[in-house]
């Protein structure tokens, strides 16, 4: 690919990460304070043990560390390419309907992985070579299948969210 190429990838994918980074902050803000509120009313109002309090705080400040680095973590890392043959899609999915919940997983052996700058420079990732699994968006997943050789777009935090071909025609 040329270095026109690649600023062109970076800056269409960098906006939906920027979103995405910022989505996980602000869950992560709203699990604090969330988890303090729900905490200060387990203590003060249904006046149950101070265990109770402090193993919900716990919770909701440990998934809050969670979405918080992957957050952080997006927002000041560069956009990855990954080459790589799709050998399975999976789907989880979690609770009842209306309330249902999904997961998109790609099973991946990848060939090559490097990261993009603004500039359009590239940096090899030796370590992502081989077999992994990737979250990825539910366009992505969609759109693909299994046993096609593609090139994708993820984000630091290891999630798949667009073709090439998407991006940049």
């Amino acid at each position: 690919m040329t270095t026109e190429q690649l600023q062109k990838i970076y800056a269409e994918s960098r906006a939906y990460v920027q979103l995405t980074a910022y989505l996980q902050l602000a869950i992560a803000c709203v699990l604090v304070v969330g988890g303090t509120l729900m905490t200060l009313f387990v203590l003060l109002i249904a006046k149950v043990p101070a265990i109770v309090g402090a193993i919900l705080m716990l919770i909701c400040t440990g998934m809050a560390a969670f979405k918080g680095w992957k957050g952080y973590t997006d927002l000041k890392g560069k956009p990855i390419v990954v080459s790589a043959e799709i050998l399975k899609k999976e789907i989880f999915t979690a609770g009842q309907p209306p309330n249902e919940t999904r997961e998109y997983y790609l099973h991946l052996d990848i060939d090559e992985a490097y990261s993009i700058d603004s500039e359009g420079k590239t940096t090899a990732l030796r370590k992502l070579k081989g077999k992994y699994r990737f979250s990825a968006s539910d366009r992505l997943w969609a759109k693909v299948s299994e046993g096609e050789k593609i090139a994708m777009v993820a984000t630091q935090s290891r999630m798949l969210f667009a073709r090439i071909s998407d991006l940049y025609p």
